[in-house]
């Protein structure tokens, strides 16, 4: 990660506390880090072999070589984040830290207007006891504390979003994972039937019953899987639509904020607006697909021309205004990107919605199979054990 423009930077970040520069212990809790006179790198090599750290004094580069530390945290430790409000404080206050960077997010993040001008600001008292009980997280109270402390979310949300929807703990993932801990057990069991000697007959039915289990899930699962292959590439369309929108959001600036007062004015009918636009599309690609049923293309042409008259009501209440002119001026063509990917997010919304309709009875059949499959896995078992000359 490289910012060049930046003398000294600060970067707070849940990773692994193998990889981080800073971290601590439970004997020895973090406050602050080590930034010296001396310069920077052998305080904080020394500082992390006793993981307990201080400020010293400041330091400063005057070159395009900013040091960036790395504190892994823990999210959920009151304690922890009391430490990381103590540590951002402490370089702020000696003019030690120029920027937070923090994952989970991307793009500036800053305090809602209505609570930067009110004044609980600054309020030391109030924003220690919220620290306290967990309302607020240690940068969020530096922040908070000191509102022109730049903090950068710097985490690609699309690939995060991509791999979670991927790899990680999908529901097609478990599916499969599920079947496969049945097939083990099943394995497991008829290798113990196999070592009975009289008297296995209960057992040897219980197994039957098992593998014809396993034999009548497995294309339930398969159908599972297929069924859900949509609802994953919506999802990703979705997400990588919300990234591109945050961009246009940070790009128009204090321009997207005026315009959100604008539509809350206009109230819930521009959301209405957004959500007909979305559906309207998806419908349209819905009736050019193939192999769509006459009936079907009939309905849907009636909504079709049914949107198009709502849409022709809303258009003239939520009209072009003065903010969306200024920002358009400004920054030519991006209100156009914000709008199509909001009306994107909207349509693959809509598409993950139906296809969770589609998916909904497949799941249940699955839920019953795999009830099917722990029943029979406990009968088996249960029969093994009270079969007389059981064997090892």
């Amino acid at each position: 990660m490289r910012f060049s423009h930046l003398d000294r930077c600060l970067s707070l970040a849940a990773v692994s506390l193998a990889l981080a520069l800073c971290a601590c212990d439970k004997k020895q809790p973090l406050t602050t880090v080590s930034v010296t006179s001396s310069g920077p790198a052998a305080t904080v090599k020394e500082a992390a072999k006793a993981q307990n750290f201080k400020v010293e004094g400041e330091w400063t580069s005057g070159q395009a070589s900013p040091l960036i530390v790395v504190i892994g945290e823990n999210h959920a430790s009151v304690a922890t984040q009391k430490e990381i409000a103590g540590f951002l404080g402490g370089l702020r206050q000696r003019k030690s830290c120029d920027m937070v960077l923090i994952e989970g997010s991307s793009g500036a993040i800053e305090l809602p207007e209505d609570l930067r001008s009110s004044g609980a600001v600054g309020d030391q008292r109030y924003w220690d006891a919220m620290l306290a009980n967990g309302g607020i997280a240690g940068y969020e109270h530096t922040l908070l504390m000191d509102p022109s402390l730049p903090v950068l979310g710097v985490e690609d949300m699309v690939e995060k979003a991509r791999v979670e929807i991927t790899y990680l703990d999908t529901p097609d993932r478990q599916v499969s994972e599920e079947l496969e801990v049945f097939r083990r057990g099943f394995d497991f069991v008829s290798a113990r039937v196999a070592g009975l000697k009289a008297g296995s007959d209960a057992a040897s039915k219980a197994l039957e019953q098992y593998r014809l289990a396993l034999e009548t899930a497995k294309p339930d699962f398969a159908e599972f899987t297929t069924a859900y292959a949509p609802v994953r590439e919506s999802l990703l369309r979705r997400s990588a639509a919300i990234a591109d929108y945050e961009r246009s959001k940070a790009a128009l600036g204090e321009f997207f904020t005026e315009i959100v007062r604008a539509q809350e004015r206009a109230g819930p009918k521009v959301d209405e607006y957004n959500k007909l636009v979305g559906e309207h599309q998806g419908l349209v690609e819905r009736a050019r697909a193939p192999g769509v049923a006459a009936s079907e293309l009939r309905s849907i042409e009636a909504r079709l021309r049914s949107i198009q008259s709502q849409l022709e009501v809303l258009k003239k209440e939520t009209g072009s205004t003065d903010e969306q002119r200024r920002a358009e001026a400004a920054h030519p063509g991006e209100l156009a990107k914000l709008t199509e990917a909001l009306q994107t997010a909207n349509r693959e919304q809509v598409a993950i919605e139906a296809a969770a309709a589609k998916l909904k009875p497949v799941s249940e059949r699955v839920a019953a199979s795999l009830a099917l499959l722990r029943d029979s896995h406990f009968s088996t078992s249960n029969a093994i054990l009270n079969t007389k000359g059981l064997t090892d």
